[in-house]
């Protein structure tokens, strides 16, 4: 919505429904649902807009398309001025398609903007995989964390390892620089973000 309003001629945002299911207990990705939660997807994005327009008292509709696409099946080329993400990158499976097909997306001298959390870093295993101690989701294998979830919060059993071996790649920064010199990129800048409360967390035991 910002970037119509700021001046953006054109606008594509994407998602998946398939995200939204993965995040439901008991919920499986059948041809159905998918189609439940893409109907509720275009509902949310349409009171999204209008909301942004009655705040900021501005026009975008014409300007904003809002569909399901995984970006790994995008097929565009030399359409865009900037790809923009913003906690994304750490829930893509197929990473090495996902950077092509931006890569190919954009114009000559385009950008990308990506702001996300890698699995290794404090946050890194947020939403479904929030343990009770810093770097909880590092500090436990695939078999621990899943044995701390049956011990400690059964009921999320299911769908937090789900989540957790579906949902969050392993990504480090080193991997992030490889892959997108590997597709074409120029790295501008790569910043993190750290805090003395994180710098903080890493203590010897951890």
């Amino acid at each position: 919505c910002a970037m119509a309003e700021f001046g953006a001629l054109h606008v594509d945002g994407i998602d998946i429904p398939q995200y939204g299911i993965r995040q439901n207990p008991g919920k499986i990705e059948s041809s159905e649902n998918i189609k439940q939660q893409s109907a509720w997807l275009n509902l949310l994005r349409e009171e999204t807009i209008d909301h942004y327009e009655a705040k900021y008292q501005c026009r975008i509709k014409e300007k904003l398309y809002l569909y399901d696409l995984d970006v790994s099946n995008l097929d565009k080329t030399d359409s865009y001025d900037i790809v923009v993400s913003w906690q994304t990158l750490e829930h893509i499976t197929t990473l090495q398609k996902a950077f092509t097909n931006m890569f190919n997306a954009l114009k000559s001298n385009g950008i990308c903007f990506h702001v996300y959390n890698p699995f290794f870093c404090l946050n890194g295993g947020h939403s479904l995989c929030t343990l009770d101690f810093p770097y909880g989701h590092v500090r436990l294998g695939k078999s621990d964390f899943e044995k701390f979830i049956k011990t400690y919060r059964p009921e999320e059993l299911e769908i937090a390892t789900a989540f957790y071996n579906q949902s969050l790649n392993r990504m480090t920064l080193f991997d992030l620089k490889n892959l997108v010199l590997e597709v074409g990129f120029e790295i501008v800048e790569l910043i993190p973000w750290p805090s003395k409360y994180d710098l903080g967390s890493v203590d010897e035991e951890i």
